[in-house]
């Protein structure tokens, strides 16, 4: 689950907020990878809308100087940057009332007001972010910074679009001999021209640190977020794991699409990471800097909450999928399952039958048993889906006292 890193981070909502945001962009990057793929049979749910909001850090325009392992030489133009975020934004709005004539409506002006201050609490979280990843360096370039001597004289005449440029293509560290440019991440500005291009009176919300936009538009959000975190993935610095943006379908989801989305886009998102290189497992502490070309996947009732004819087609889509998301790997797959619909695709030599007696369990006897392409009505009769017959309790408890009163000429 992702740490929400705004006020107190303990909070179960802040949790649970960051942990469905999460799942949210995975499940749109899973979307598009699978709706351009020939096996779409079972429709997945399109999110027409997604609220778009920004995150915090804990260094903004709020407390400027709250560094730990940043490069000293650094600070000062980053707190310049800061403070030219406030003064232009507010130097934005009072232009913005000069501007407005008595005949403007205060709806307007608030829709005015609010893409305004989203513009610039956009800035705010991206040089939070930025700061984020150096501080993540930890103190290996406290006194390392690269940063022209006149740098005070440059920001004073820019804008902040212009000095956060100017920061990105100008700055860096060095350790011995060696440079480390930041110029090389000018993708940050790439993720946030791209979403100051979405603000309009369409997007915006109530609350400006919130825009609406389409499933295609956070795509590219996410895709462009992804390839500025991953630009950082080096022996310079380490993955950060703060969100810049947090993602919020405004759709129901069944629990069913839910169960179908969070295993697959699960298993895309960790083929992602593989293959990208980034040494992380976002659901464990575990490293996945050890994993080579031998896969094993280990499933646990990954078809829980399917619909029953989802629960048909389980491992046909395991054999389809599986392969194209990991490809360029060699995978070996162990499911469990309760359920007699995926048993029934799997042959009996990959079947293990385990039973559990007075809280020990142990491997049942399979010889007897036929499972790939049995019917499910029989799989179901077997002991080991169901003991006691195979109709509810209830009813049968029921049919128990009404033979019970007619033995005693009570009916």
């Amino acid at each position: 689950m992702k740490l929400d890193n705004h006020g107190d981070s303990g909070l179960l909502d802040d949790f649970l907020e960051a942990h469905n945001s999460e799942n949210t962009k995975r499940w749109i990057k899973f979307n598009h990878f699978y709706k351009n793929r020939e096996f779409t049979k079972i429709t997945l749910p399109v999110f027409h809308e997604v609220t778009l909001s920004l995150g915090y850090f804990d260094t903004s325009i709020h407390k400027p100087d709250k560094f730990n392992d940043t490069s000293y030489q650094l600070r000062p133009a980053i707190i310049l940057i800061y403070e030219k975020i406030k003064q232009e934004a507010s130097e934005r709005e009072i232009q913005m009332g000069k501007n407005f004539t008595g005949d403007i409506r205060g709806e307007e002006a608030k829709i005015f007001s609010n893409g305004i201050r989203f513009e610039y609490d956009l800035f705010e979280t991206a040089l939070g972010k930025l700061v984020s990843l150096l501080e993540r360096a930890g103190n290996h370039y406290l006194d390392e910074g690269i940063i022209p001597e006149d740098f005070e004289n440059v920001l004073e005449k820019l804008t902040v679009r212009e000095a956060f440029q100017w920061f990105l293509e100008n700055t860096g560290v060095y350790a011995g001999s060696e440079q480390y440019l930041f110029v090389q991440h000018l993708t940050l500005l790439e993720l946030v021209d791209y979403v100051r291009s979405l603000v309009n009176e369409d997007t915006l919300t109530d609350n400006w640190r919130t825009i609406v936009i389409n499933e295609a538009q956070a795509l590219r959000v996410i895709q462009l977020y992804d390839a500025f975190n991953v630009s950082f993935i080096g022996e310079w610095f380490n993955f950060d794991t703060k969100p810049m943006f947090k993602f919020k379908p405004e759709i129901n989801v069944s629990s069913g699409e839910q169960s179908f989305l969070n295993l697959f886009s699960t298993l895309y998102d960790h083929a992602d990471n593989i293959k990208t290189g980034v040494d992380i497992d976002r659901y464990s502490s575990n490293s996945l800097e050890g994993i080579e070309k031998d896969i094993l996947l280990l499933l646990d009732e990954g078809d829980n909450a399917f619909h029953p004819q989802w629960k048909k087609e389980y491992v046909k889509y395991l054999r389809e999928i599986i392969p194209i998301i990991f490809e360029g790997y060699q995978i070996q797959i162990i499911i469990t399952s309760h359920d007699p619909l995926t048993l029934s695709d799997l042959p009996k030599n990959n079947v293990v039958f385990l039973e559990k007696t007075d809280q020990v369990t142990k491997i049942g006897n399979s010889g007897f048993k036929r499972t790939l392409g049995a019917n499910i009505a029989d799989l179901l009769k077997d002991s080991f889906f169901m003991q006691d017959g195979q109709i509810g309790a209830y009813i049968a408890e029921v049919i128990d006292f009404i033979i019970e009163d007619i033995g005693a000429g009570r009916l």
